[in-house]
């Protein structure tokens, strides 16, 4: 008598115009259905219409080198541990052969949580413009209001540095205000495997090791790591598509928490593959709670 069944569908539509080589425009907008079957109530049916980007790119605008985006427009990055999410605002690109400059101002103006809609962000993020072994520095900063704000200085590096293996490597230091001074780091290290000669097709070995600082005491000065809050911790390992790399099921945030991971993958076919990946948590200060 307590049966439920859920059902979502969701259709999302892109439109793109380039009047000119110099610049183009971007709009698109995802609209999602929800109908939920309860054998104890009424059904309930819900629909909700989003505009996910809205925006225009200026190329080398006025001769300057600069790169100018304007407008409601994905922030995203490969592994997610820093952003990914639809910002409003504007973004500053330069780059060259061996470097490429992001400079952004940004907010979210409208449907997005009540945090996002009252942060403004500040990201600088310095990398060495090579996808294939990226290595990039930042600086993310939050400002809520004068007494609330947080500052994530980082670096990283991920790709295949060394034959065979796609690597990655994170590291960030937090500080900041909330009530109390924050402060607080965190690492994730890991390296997915594939032999160049293994017993099954796209055979690929995954180990992995993050941690989020914790605090025992937090009234004084809290020194429990925080993600940035626009993290999605997505990633594709050496399969097809990207999961949650920190659980599907689970899907911390990485905050006073030790995380340790190990993979297996194979690609039976070019279009298709399985993953099976074992995950062990544990707290860095023992708390009944979760960070959130």
């Amino acid at each position: 008598a307590a049966d439920e069944q859920s059902h979502d569908a969701s259709l999302r539509l892109e439109a793109v115009w380039e009047p000119s080589p110099d610049y183009y425009f971007l709009a698109g907008g995802r609209t999602q259905l929800s109908w939920l079957a309860d054998e104890d109530d009424p059904d309930e049916e819900e629909e909700s219409t989003t505009l996910s980007e809205l925006h225009g790119y200026f190329r080398d605008v006025a001769g300057s080198g600069w790169d100018l985006q304007v407008g409601r427009q994905d922030f995203d990055e490969r592994r997610e541990w820093l952003y990914d999410q639809n910002l409003d605002g504007l973004r500053a690109i330069r780059s060259a052969p061996g470097w490429r400059l992001e400079l952004s101002l940004s907010s979210v103006l409208s449907d997005g949580s009540e945090r996002d809609e009252d942060s403004t962000n500040l990201i600088a993020y310095l990398s060495n413009n090579d996808l294939r072994r990226h290595a990039a520095a930042y600086v993310i900063h939050r400002q809520a209001d004068s007494d609330e704000h947080a500052t994530h200085l980082g670096a990283r590096a991920y790709g295949e540095w060394f034959e065979g293996h796609d690597l990655w490597a994170e590291g960030a230091w937090l500080s900041g205000e909330d009530a109390v001074d924050l402060e607080g780091y965190g690492f994730d290290l890991g390296t997915t495997w594939s032999p160049a000669r293994a017993a099954l097709p796209g055979l690929a070995l995954t180990a992995g090791y993050a941690l989020g600082s914790g605090d025992d005491d937090p009234t004084d000065g809290d020194d429990t790591f925080r993600q940035t809050g626009l993290q999605d911790n997505n990633d594709r390992l050496a399969g097809v598509t990207s999961f949650r790399y920190y659980g599907e099921l689970f899907d911390p945030e990485l905050s006073n928490l030790g995380i340790a991971t190990l993979g297996v993958g194979a690609r039976p076919s070019p279009k298709s593959s399985l993953d099976l990946l074992l995950h062990k948590y544990d707290q860095i200060e023992a708390f009944a709670g979760l960070v959130n």
